[in-house]
């Protein structure tokens, strides 16, 4: 009576203390029957002061305490190195920079220091930072672009949304005829703005095609209804930025992101279009997570990239190639 028989502590392993968690394990957000077997939370790039996560769908990014993706980051992620940033200059969690909808999977940029978050929600606000989103729609939409023979050419969707100017550039990839769907049509796409929903309704409202998967704007059609188990099919793909604190570690923290990271130093980014080499024979989209860098003067400018979700290349292999 009386004996000490576990003291409720983590061992040292290198990420966040539980005394900034206040919890000794991690939040059981992955468990199958909430993100489906097999999902994880994917650390695609990490260094002293930020970290790009591959955030799977159904799971927000900032949400109720221990269900969303933010109170997992503690777990996963490493803090800034003690000899160098103190408490005052670095968060005692990280914190996302931006949010993607619930539904949607895809890269969110997090920040580990107080400057690098100052440097990020400053370029969010210029727009300085470009967020590539790939679709599958319903539908094949028409081309507006005055390029009309080249169908691959950027389109640009310019309605309100909420009374708020809204715009959103978007392009061809592929179409497809699928059993499940009917005809579908694989869409890159880069929001201007920041609206309420802003792809899933400029696809839906003004193309007329909505995205497969979209239970709030799909139009309720029955085959719509049907496929609705099968999750929205809408990932951010891409992501171009300068990052906000680039020193000499940074090159060592991309050669040790992963074993699946493809690095490549370049003089120009190419974030609408990888190299060939790199490409998904079905979907056109990358088949390997890479970070493309190109160094100028003290800057460092980065693009990293993400395979679609396997679900994409399973839609667009159940039909015939057109």
């Amino acid at each position: 009576q009386g004996d000490i028989i576990a003291v409720r502590a983590r061992v040292k392993d290198d990420f966040y203390p539980s005394f900034y968690t206040g919890y000794i394990h991690p939040p059981d957000v992955l468990v199958p029957n909430v993100l489906g077997s097999g999902t994880t939370i994917e650390v695609v790039y990490e260094d002293d002061h930020i970290s790009v996560i591959n955030k799977p769908a159904n799971l927000s990014t900032i949400g109720v305490k221990r269900h969303d993706m933010q109170s997992y980051l503690p777990y996963i992620l490493h803090p800034p190195s003690s000899e160098k940033y103190n408490n005052q200059s670095s968060f005692s969690i990280p914190r996302p920079i931006h949010r993607l909808d619930r539904r949607t999977s895809g890269l969110v940029l997090v920040s580990k220091t107080k400057m690098a978050a100052s440097k990020l929600s400053k370029n969010f606000a210029e727009r300085q930072i470009k967020k590539t989103y790939t679709a599958i729609v319903f539908g094949d939409p028409t081309i507006t672009n005055d390029e009309q023979n080249d169908r691959h050419a950027w389109n640009t969707i310019d309605y309100p949304i909420d009374g708020k100017p809204s715009i959103t550039k978007w392009r061809y990839i592929s179409s497809e005829e699928t059993s499940d769907c009917g005809r579908v049509t694989l869409l890159s796409c880069q929001p201007q703005t920041g609206r309420y929903h802003q792809i899933r309704r400029h696809l839906s409202y003004c193309l007329g095609t909505p995205i497969v998967g979209d239970n709030k704007y799909d139009k309720g059609l029955e085959r719509a209804r049907a496929v609705r188990p099968m999750g929205m099919f809408l990932c951010a793909n891409t992501i171009e930025f300068k990052h906000p604190c680039p020193d000499q570690n940074t090159k060592s923290f991309i050669q040790s992101s992963g074993p699946t990271m493809e690095i490549r130093e370049k003089t120009q980014l190419s974030c609408e279009e990888g190299d060939s080499d790199l490409l998904d024979d079905v979907t056109g989209i990358v088949k390997t997570a890479s970070i493309e860098v190109v160094n100028c003067q003290e800057e460092m400018h980065c693009c990293v990239k993400i395979p679609l979700p396997a679900k994409f290349r399973h839609l667009l292999l159940n039909g015939d190639s057109s």
